[in-house]
């Protein structure tokens, strides 16, 4: 069981990821458990992104794909 610091860290990787990779964000929202299998998320965290996929899917695309494209204007 991982420290809620230690999910935390984890949880921010992903979401940089999917800011970073959009194909890697469209698989997260279209299969949150098979897309993320390489980081042994525990039930909680996989949770995470299975409640943002099935409520928030297009606004959580939409997000990351504002904070890419104001990193990009630096």
């Amino acid at each position: 069981m991982r420290t809620t610091e230690e999910s935390c860290a984890i949880i921010d990787r992903i979401s940089g990821r999917c800011v970073r990779e959009p194909e890697f964000a469209a698989r997260v929202m279209a299969d949150p458990a098979g897309a993320l299998i390489e980081y042994d998320l525990e039930p909680d965290e996989l949770e995470d992104f299975v409640v943002l996929q099935q409520r928030h899917r297009d606004e959580a695309l939409r997000g990351w794909a504002r904070v890419r494209e104001l990193l990009s204007l630096r």
